[in-house]
């Protein structure tokens, strides 16, 4: 049998199409990586190739063990991810350890240790690199995990169609963010801070920024609801990134504090998800902590796994984030 070969990547077609390949048939694990992936073709296409990006395939010969990348996101800040084509309970133990080990000290030579500034991935896998990566080079992890969730998704056949009432009084309006809308959704997300999560948080500005860049980009849907005689108020958001051929993600769900417990997110997300099902997408894909009670919402509108008395479904699986040591890296919103 051939003995493993690591191939390293500095621009997205680099990545040899094997591996494309091999992402593109695992979208649910791929979820972090392979849209990144598919924007670095696209800029590079262009003539504009993001700086700072990098990949290392573990395989042998055409066979991927694992992929693992570190990318700046359109905030600017560099996140650490992995993928791996093999099922969550096949990782007991981890797999290749010594293969882990060696595509981390390829890391380790390419780009300073401040840079790596936390770790997204099956939980497993997360405990395994946060570990090793403190071993090659002395940073540790911090003690407490950034976010510690299950990956869910929702299809065509799981999805549940419901139609709900709108809020008694209300003129209810359920529509994709516009310019129009950015005002309102500036001061959204300046109260949601775009759902940021410590110690990821974003300034007044910066995530009046982003709101304007899910905007221009037409990746934020908006529930607006006006009352007779007053101006429109936005009562949820809800943001779909991260989209392949077959694949989006919906994140960033936020509903404002005077509209909670009225259904105004149930609504929202079902609308989003109805119309990226409609647009041919496979799977929608969302990430929700251990402990979020917005869980049994999702489970309402079909996605799989998650909820109250929820039963076990093959690929929702636990995610672990985890951040090392605050006092050395680069911090940053991702």
């Amino acid at each position: 049998m051939s003995s493993a070969s690591a191939t390293v990547a500095t621009r997205a077609s680099e990545v040899p199409l094997f591996a494309r390949q091999c992402l593109e048939a695992n979208p649910l694990t791929a979820n972090l990586i392979l849209p990144t992936l598919y924007k670095c073709l696209h800029m590079e296409r262009e003539g504009r190739p993001l700086q700072d990006q990098l990949w290392i395939v573990i395989h042998i010969e055409h066979q991927v063990i694992f992929i693992v990348s570190c990318t700046t996101g359109y905030m600017e800040h560099t996140q650490y991810s992995s993928s791996l084509p093999v099922p969550y309970a096949s990782l007991h133990p981890p797999p290749s350890h010594p293969l882990c080990k060696w595509s981390l000290s390829n890391y380790a030579k390419r780009l300073p240790s401040a840079r790596i500034l936390n770790i997204c991935s099956p939980r497993l896998v997360s405990i395994t690199f946060a570990q090793l990566w403190t071993q090659l080079t002395g940073v540790i992890a911090e003690r407490d995990p950034y976010y510690h969730a299950k990956i869910s998704y929702l299809t065509r056949e799981t999805f549940i169609n419901k139609n709900m009432p709108p809020l008694p009084g209300a003129l209810c309006d359920l529509r994709p963010g516009v310019l129009l809308t950015l005002p309102a959704l500036r001061s959204c997300a300046t109260d949601s801070r775009l759902i940021a999560y410590p110690p990821f948080t974003l300034s007044k500005e910066q995530a009046r920024r982003e709101a304007q860049i899910l905007v221009e980009s037409g990746s934020v849907w908006v529930y607006s609801v006006t009352y007779q005689g007053q101006r429109p108020m936005i009562a949820s958001i809800v943001a779909t990134t991260r989209n392949t051929q077959t694949t989006a993600t919906v994140t960033k769900v936020f509903t404002h504090p005077n509209f909670r417990g009225q259904g105004c997110a149930e609504v929202l997300v079902r609308k989003v998800c109805k119309e990226l099902l409609n647009a041919g997408k496979q799977y929608i894909v969302l990430y929700v902590g251990l402990a979020n009670r917005a869980a049994n919402v999702y489970k309402k509108v079909g996605f799989v796994g998650i909820g109250d008395g929820a039963s076990s479904y093959p690929g929702v699986d636990p995610w672990l984030e985890l951040g090392f040591d605050q006092s050395f890296v680069q911090m940053g919103h991702w």
